[in-house]
């Protein structure tokens, strides 16, 4: 032994053997297959095996292959404590945590211990009686752990491929783990007690005590997080949830694991909480177990046996049953020779085994019932598979399958034998499964079978299952086919079977009566047997010669035998063979006494009887037998077949027939109901007879014979001439003013030809003048018709006078001078308007005076047309119903009804009217006022000035008329009521108006004048201060307001614009009369012949407009003069006087304190002297203004202010009075 002060990693670094690898004398396994990586060898496997649930189905498949009869699980969620000392290895310590164990009651044998620990060698493969094949179902236990251990007999594999665990003792790259021999070498277990203490008591484990065990046991240390980070296998953890998991799912993707197995009978699930204090407080989780509860007997080769298997699954609380029919067979046919060939050819296949399962259920009295849409058939080999067949039942075969179980080989050889093995081996399997299931249905023991229920479909079967299918019915249909199909009773092969056609089975009303009728007349040894639509399917053709269409079921079965059948079951078949109307059935009818006759129902041959409703039934009599009898073959469709096939209805010529049509008036008067029923005879008859040549004469005669019954207008029911009806489908033209024809008496279904009518003169032209009238009628009788047939009626009128008119424009002033007096004509609603109330377009509701055509009339223009009908109503229309309201209200609020009306005409109708009424229509106009009531338009007003007081005297308008309606009706705003009232007259301040302005040009002489006077700020301060000092100020203020000031109060909406930024110019010398005058005499020259001034030529002013479109001077705080040329500003500028003058007085002041504050009240002393306000040309006005298009910039006033500062003094030298020049900003 090395010396203790030599660390160990030194020892190992020069190849000292470790103490430990001596005492364990353990044998380093290698694994099997290419020469990569083991840890990759495994992820790639992992890969495969893609769910954590398939290392179940490899335990449970390494304990079949090992005879195991019992695999039992167990969830260790024990941490065991920490160990110290004791471990092969340190890394062992992470495998001390939760587990998973696994253990089956079959010892591994030494080729079992070796194959386990060859990755991907196939060493089962060519074993008989062994399912395992690729040596790689024992990897998926890596899904879980990096280090699965095996215990059986005295001898235990460790795994660990990753090398990070047995570091100390696997010294070679890619030696997946160690085997350790506890019979040679016992002292392990004194020596590393401490590695197999978690052994102690799983199972009956004795470890660390030396015994061996009595069978194979698993433990699967769950891998943890540290381990899941290193780990080349996998790189995932398994916490509690997930451990749990796998405990909840257990039975959810097992329940049919041993369905299939021969050894394995039972598997379970425990769980040790991490709580227990010993290895024997397991918890059951679940448990399923296989149960032979019946053998049915095998043929005598051991891979062959047929049983019906129980499979009990146990969970928690709850105990499932599950039952199944197994059968298991060998293939002795062609495939069986293939396994031999591939056999001597040194191939290692599965012997050519299939099987089936089929689901049953058992009942309180002990017997089994299919149990039918149980589940999903599922494809075994052996074990379960993730395949779902499309079939009803559980097949199982040796398939070749991928090596992750998880599909077949479809290609090659392989895919080949997958083909044989479902087109050969598993039919024989299932046809012997449903054998089986016939005797115990002959023995009673088998209830609610239908033979059909476990048969394949091969529309919903998946490739390649198809191939089943299709062997399958190949074998069903085969000469010796096997018994196996059934009324219920019987049971014979498909030669004996004979079925009903779907297309009879599924007659809504005659297929339980044919399944009868089939049952009862097929003869010994023939079976009547349901062919469902998958079994007809999978027969194909074989089934044709079996199968009874209508056709053949009649002629070979129903018409040879009708003794035989019931009366009911008789006379249904004989009603459908009717209808059928097949030639090979018609053919054997006529030769068959078959239809019921009076007065008892015998059968009777079809051409000795007489059509009861025809044309020589008044011959015969009931007793005769002649007439067929049962309302079901005296229906019309079954006596025109009846006809068709030889019944006899003779012909009547029309002599006779007019004749017969004098008798019908006396018979009449007897009986109505025979009468009419003779008439309707005769109108039948004369169908056919008119369509041969009739004379004239004969026509005639036939038109004044009085056999037909007709309705007055009155209602009375008469019998009169054709001469003297109309066609009662021109009821709506002429029935209330003249008698038509009552088909309704002639018969519920009565129906008249139209050649019978035309031949009767029934159908004639009606004139406008009878349909004139029709519609006066309808108008006198609106009240009392019904509503549907009011308008129905109208309509019918309107459409045939539109007719008329379209093709005979002659009887256009007959049709307009029948409405030219003002008559109720058109329909509207329910009741009847001259055509003057009525247009083709009104946008809104204004009845009961004015109406919109109703939309069903629009398409008879010519008619519209012809009456003068109006697309339009006029202005003049709408305020005559304001005139008729207001005559019918005078003086007295209007109802709300009507004033909403009369709003509606005010807002929808004058607003509507594009052309602009003139003087007097607006004068004739009354509009209704805040209270209603109805008044001319000239007494009201429209309140825009809310903030104003209003006289008592003024009548307002009402609130829901807008002001744009109030200006198109002539109604005067209240604004422009206070405009006009401080408007100023010329020499005297006391008037209320005065025109203001330039008295002789418009925009166009301001605009050439501005040419002559350029866009210059030096010009405009120099006229501006030549004014001033004309008028004597000696002070000037030029203000730049930058404000807008508020919109509320002024003269127009227009005006708001001029309340935004402006140039103030103040002087302290106000204006008097004659400067006032003289500054609107432009181009004249107001200041000519004055010592004391310097303007001569009235011209200097008009440079203003280059910055502003309404200049503004404010006087003595007493007069507002503007200046409008546009005459858009200012509400009461005219052509003639284009702006205003108005007296600034506390009623101004008060109402449009808006206007005043843009003069600065409170920056000067208004009273002492004038302010001239320049609103500043925006954009806006610029687009707009025919004066100037001169957008003013913030640079133009600055312009003003650099004259000022620069040129001040040059400007003010010579003038006699100016002395003080100031240039603010707000």
């Amino acid at each position: 032994v090395v010396h203790e002060a030599v660390p160990s990693s030194t020892a190992i670094f020069f190849g000292t053997e470790l103490l430990s690898t001596r005492v364990l004398g353990l044998e380093p396994f290698t694994p099997c297959g290419p020469s990569e990586p083991i840890t990759l060898r495994l992820r790639n496997i992992l890969r495969e095996y893609g769910e954590e649930g398939d290392l179940f189905t490899e335990i449970v498949q390494n304990a079949e292959d090992a005879g195991a009869t019992v695999c039992r699980f167990l969830l260790d969620l024990r941490c065991c404590r920490k160990a110290t000392s004791g471990l092969l290895d340190p890394g062992m310590a992470a495998c001390h945590g939760p587990a998973l164990w696994a253990y089956n009651n079959a010892l591994f044998t030494e080729d079992d211990l070796r194959n386990i620990t060859r990755v991907g060698a196939a060493t089962k493969e060519g074993q008989a009686g062994r399912i395992g094949r690729f040596g790689l179902g024992f990897s998926s236990v890596y899904r879980v752990t990096d280090v699965p251990a095996v215990l059986s007999g005295e001898t235990l594999l460790i795994f660990d491929p990753n090398g990070t665990h047995l570091s100390k003792h696997i010294s070679r790259a890619g030696s997946p783990g160690i085997r350790l021999d506890f019979s040679h070498r016992p002292r392990i277990l004194r020596a590393f007690a401490e590695q197999f203490w978690p052994y102690h008591g799983i199972f009956g484990c004795r470890l660390p005590e030396p015994a061996p065990f009595p069978g194979s046991l698993f433990r699967l240390p769950f891998r943890t997080e540290e381990e899941a980070v290193t780990s080349q296998i996998c790189s995932e953890a398994f916490g509690t949830e997930r451990i749990q998991s796998l405990g909840t799912n257990f039975l959810g993707s097992n329940r049919l694991l041993l369905l299939f197995l021969r050894r394995v009978r039972e598997m379970s699930l425990e769980m040790l909480p991490d709580t227990a204090t010993s290895a024997e407080d397991t918890m059951p989780l679940a448990m399923l177990r296989r149960k032979e509860i019946r053998d049915l007997g095998a043929p005598g080769d051991p891979l062959s046996w047929a049983a019906i298997e129980q499979l009990t699954a146990c969970e928690e609380r709850s105990k499932t049953a599950w039952h199944y029919l197994v059968l298991v067979c060998q293939d002795d046919g062609e495939l069986l020779e293939l396994f031999h060939r591939h056999t001597q050819a040194g191939l290692h296949p599965l012997p050519p085994v299939a099987g089936v399962a089929l689901p049953l259920a058992l009942t309180a009295d002990g017997k089994w019932v299919p149990h039918l849409d149980a589940e999903e058939g599922q494809v075994f080999c052996h074990l379960p598979m993730p395949i779902a067949s499309g079939l009803p039942i559980h097949v199982h075969g040796a398939f070749s399958i991928l090596s992750n179980r998880k599909g077949l080989w479809d290609t090659a050889e392989r895919g080949e034998w997958n083909r044989m093995l479902l087109r050969n081996a598993v039919p024989v399997a299932w046809l012997r499964a449903l054998d089986h299931l016939r005797t115990m249905h002959e023995a009673g023991e088998l209830e609610s079978y239908e033979y059909h229920v476990f048969w394949p479909d091969i529309n919903t079967a998946r490739y390649p299952f198809t191939e089943a299918v299709t062997g399958f019915y190949q074998a069903v249909a085969a000469r010796n086919g096997p018994r196996l199909f059934s009324d219920g009773c019987s049971w014979c092969s498909l030669r004996d079977a004979r079925f009903l056609h779907q297309a009879v089975i599924r007659h809504p009303t005659l297929g339980a009566v044919a399944k009868r009728a089939f049952a009862t007349i097929l003869p010994y040894p023939l079976l009547a047997v349901s062919l469902p639509e998958q079994v007809r399917r999978g027969l194909g053709k074989a089934a044709d010669a079996g199968t009874y269409d209508w056709p053949r079921f009649y002629c070979e079965l129903v018409l040879p035998n009708l003794e035989d059948l019931s009366v009911v079951d008789r006379d249904a078949l004989l009603l459908h063979a009717l209808d059928m109307s097949c030639d090979d059935v018609n053919k054997l009818l006529q030769t068959v006494p078959c239809i019921p006759a009076t007065p008892h129902g015998h059968l009777q041959l079809i051409n000795c009887l007489v059509h009861p409703r025809g044309r020589t039934a008044s011959l015969y009599d009931p007793k005769d037998g002649r007439f067929p009898t049962g309302d079901s073959f005296l229906s019309p469709e079954r006596l025109s077949q009846l006809e068709r096939l030889g019944m006899v209805k003779d012909t009547m010529a029309l002599p006779e027939l007019l004749e017969r049509a004098k008798t019908v008036q006396v018979l009449w008067t007897k009986d109505r109901v025979q009468g009419c029923q003779r008439a309707a005879c005769i109108l039948e008859l004369l169908q056919d007879a008119v369509e041969k040549r009739v004379s004239n004469t004969m026509q005639a005669a036939f038109q004044t014979v009085p056999f037909l019954p007709g309705m007055l207008p009155t209602g009375e029911q008469v019998l009169l001439p054709a001469a003297q009806l109309y066609h009662h489908l021109k009821a709506p033209l002429v029935g209330l003013i003249h008698p038509i024809l009552a088909p309704k008496m002639l018969g519920k279904n009565f129906s008249l030809p139209k050649e019978v009518a035309s031949f009767l003169g029934l159908d004639r032209q009606i004139p406008a003048s009878t349909v004139l009238k029709q519609l006066q009628g309808l108008s006198c009788s609106s009240n009392a018709l019904p509503l549907e047939n009011l308008q129905d009626s109208t309509q019918c009128c309107y459409i045939h006078l539109n007719k008329l008119l379209q093709s005979d424009p002659s009887i256009r002033d007959e049709v307009a001078a029948a409405v030219a007096q003002g008559e109720p004509f058109i329909l509207v609603g329910s009741r009847f308007m001259p055509v003057m109330a009525v247009a083709e377009t009104l946008s809104f509701e204004a009845g009961p005076y004015l109406h919109q055509l109703p939309e069903q009339y629009r398409p008879y223009r010519q008619l519209w047309e012809c009456v003068g009908l109006r697309h339009t109503f006029s202005w003049d229309d709408y305020a005559q119903v304001l005139c008729s309201l207001a005559k019918m209200h005078a003086g007295v609020p209007l109802p709300a009804a009507e004033l909403a009306l009369a709003l509606r005409l005010v807002s929808c109708g004058l607003m509507a009217d594009d052309k602009e009424p003139n003087a007097y229509q607006t004068q004739q106009l009354f509009l209704p006022d805040q209270e209603g009531i109805l008044r001319p338009r000239d007494k009201l007003h429209f309140n825009d000035t809310a903030w104003m007081p209003m006289d008592r005297d003024v009548l307002l308008c009402h609130e829901k008329l807008s002001r744009v309606t109030a200006l198109r009706c002539g109604v005067p705003t209240t604004r422009h009521r206070a405009v006009e009232r401080i408007q100023l007259p010329t020499a005297d301040f006391s008037f209320w108006a005065q025109p203001f302005g330039a008295h002789e040009d418009l925009p166009t002489r301001l605009k050439n004048i501005l040419a002559e006077y350029p866009a210059s700020a030096r010009d405009m301060v120099t006229e501006l201060l030549q004014n001033a000092d004309d008028a004597g100020a000696r002070l000037v203020h030029f203000v730049w307001d930058r404000r807008q000031h508020p919109v509320c109060t002024t003269f127009s909406e227009n005006w708001n614009v001029l309340q935004g930024p402006a140039l103030c110019i103040y002087s302290d010398s106000p204006f008097q009369q004659q400067d006032i005058e003289g500054i609107q005499c432009l181009g004249v020259g107001g200041k000519q012949g004055r010592q004391d001034v310097t303007g001569k030529y009235g011209l200097g002013f008009s440079t203003v407009f280059h910055f502003t479109d309404c200049p503004a001077f404010l006087t003595g705080d007493s007069a507002l003069c503007v200046f409008d040329p546009h005459q858009y500003y200012v509400p009461t500028a005219t052509t003639e006087r284009p702006g205003g003058m108005f007296a600034v007085n506390p009623e101004f002041k008060k109402n449009f304190p808006d206007i005043y504050g843009t003069f600065l009240p409170s920056l000067f002393k208004l009273n002492q002297g004038v302010l001239f306000r320049l609103p500043l040309r925006t954009a806006t006005g610029a687009a707009i203004s025919r004066v100037s298009v001169m957008v003013v910039r913030d640079q133009d006033i600055r312009d003003i202010e650099t004259v000022l500062a620069e040129s001040g003094e040059d400007l003010v030298l010579f003038l006699r009075h100016l002395r003080t020049v100031v240039f603010s900003e707000i």
